[in-house]
Protein backbone atom coordinates (compact mmCIF):
# COMPACT_ATOMS: atom_id res chain seq x y z
CA UNK A 1 0.00 0.00 0.00
CA UNK A 2 2.70 2.59 0.82
CA UNK A 3 4.65 1.77 -2.64
CA UNK A 4 1.26 2.44 -4.22
CA UNK A 5 0.45 5.63 -2.48
CA UNK A 6 4.57 6.70 -3.42
CA UNK A 7 3.37 6.37 -6.85
CA UNK A 8 0.15 7.86 -7.07
CA UNK A 9 2.15 11.52 -5.29
CA UNK A 10 4.97 11.06 -7.40
CA UNK A 11 2.46 10.83 -10.86
CA UNK A 12 0.39 13.97 -9.08
CA UNK A 13 3.80 16.05 -8.90
CA UNK A 14 4.60 14.66 -12.11
CA UNK A 15 1.57 16.46 -13.51
CA UNK A 16 1.95 19.50 -11.63
CA UNK A 17 5.00 19.70 -13.08
CA UNK A 18 4.18 19.48 -16.09
CA UNK A 19 1.41 22.00 -15.83
CA UNK A 20 4.10 24.08 -14.17
CA UNK A 21 6.30 23.49 -16.81
CA UNK A 22 4.07 24.30 -19.63
CA UNK A 23 3.00 27.49 -18.35
CA UNK A 24 5.92 28.72 -17.60
CA UNK A 25 6.88 27.89 -21.46
CA UNK A 26 3.73 29.30 -22.99
CA UNK A 27 4.03 32.58 -20.95
CA UNK A 28 7.38 32.77 -21.41
CA UNK A 29 8.38 35.23 -24.88
CA UNK A 30 11.53 36.48 -25.83
CA UNK A 31 11.69 39.00 -23.27
CA UNK A 32 11.22 36.71 -20.51
CA UNK A 33 13.07 33.58 -20.21
CA UNK A 34 12.26 30.34 -18.64
CA UNK A 35 14.54 30.16 -15.41
CA UNK A 36 15.03 25.79 -15.74
CA UNK A 37 17.56 26.32 -13.04
CA UNK A 38 15.13 27.13 -10.62
CA UNK A 39 12.69 25.45 -11.42
CA UNK A 40 14.80 21.96 -11.50
CA UNK A 41 15.67 23.25 -7.59
CA UNK A 42 12.38 23.29 -7.09
CA UNK A 43 11.80 19.79 -8.62
CA UNK A 44 14.84 18.02 -6.23
CA UNK A 45 13.41 19.54 -2.84
CA UNK A 46 10.28 17.92 -3.58
CA UNK A 47 11.75 15.04 -4.85
CA UNK A 48 13.74 14.77 -1.65
CA UNK A 49 10.64 16.02 0.23
CA UNK A 50 7.80 13.33 -0.90
CA UNK A 51 10.15 10.70 -1.39
CA UNK A 52 9.71 10.26 -4.70
CA UNK A 53 11.49 7.01 -5.84
CA UNK A 54 12.71 8.35 -9.59
CA UNK A 55 11.84 11.31 -12.25
CA UNK A 56 12.86 11.78 -15.56
CA UNK A 57 11.93 15.33 -16.78
CA UNK A 58 11.72 16.92 -20.50
CA UNK A 59 10.71 20.05 -21.76
CA UNK A 60 11.16 19.83 -25.51
CA UNK A 61 9.28 23.19 -28.54
CA UNK A 62 8.68 22.22 -32.03
CA UNK A 63 12.74 22.82 -32.77
CA UNK A 64 14.77 21.43 -29.81
CA UNK A 65 14.75 20.15 -26.25
CA UNK A 66 14.51 23.16 -23.93
CA UNK A 67 15.45 20.89 -20.15
CA UNK A 68 16.49 17.33 -19.70
CA UNK A 69 17.43 16.59 -16.30
CA UNK A 70 16.84 13.11 -13.49
CA UNK A 71 16.14 13.30 -10.47
CA UNK A 72 16.09 10.54 -7.53
CA UNK A 73 17.38 7.27 -8.31
CA UNK A 74 16.34 7.36 -12.39
CA UNK A 75 19.41 6.44 -13.89
CA UNK A 76 18.25 8.14 -17.36
CA UNK A 77 16.56 9.56 -19.74
CA UNK A 78 15.11 6.13 -21.37
CA UNK A 79 14.26 4.73 -18.07
CA UNK A 80 10.71 3.17 -18.38
CA UNK A 81 8.02 3.84 -15.81
CA UNK A 82 5.10 2.50 -15.26
CA UNK A 83 2.60 5.06 -15.32
CA UNK A 84 -1.02 3.29 -15.92
CA UNK A 85 -3.78 5.42 -17.51
CA UNK A 86 -1.98 9.11 -16.83
CA UNK A 87 -1.30 9.23 -20.29
CA UNK A 88 -4.15 10.56 -21.47
CA UNK A 89 -3.78 13.37 -18.89
CA UNK A 90 -0.50 14.17 -20.54
CA UNK A 91 -2.04 13.85 -24.02
CA UNK A 92 -5.05 15.68 -22.92
CA UNK A 93 -3.21 18.47 -21.50
CA UNK A 94 -0.56 18.95 -24.30
CA UNK A 95 -3.51 19.51 -26.62
CA UNK A 96 -4.98 22.33 -24.39
CA UNK A 97 -1.57 24.38 -24.23
CA UNK A 98 -1.48 24.10 -27.94
CA UNK A 99 -4.57 24.86 -28.19
CA UNK A 100 -3.94 27.80 -25.98
CA UNK A 101 -1.00 28.88 -27.70
CA UNK A 102 -2.63 28.71 -31.41
CA UNK A 103 -5.88 31.27 -29.73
Amino acid sequence: MKKIKKLYIGISLLIVTCIVFGSAVVNADSNNEVNYEEISSQIENDVDKYHIPGMAVIVVNKDEVLFSETYGDCESLDTPFIIGSMSKSFTALSIMQLVIQVH
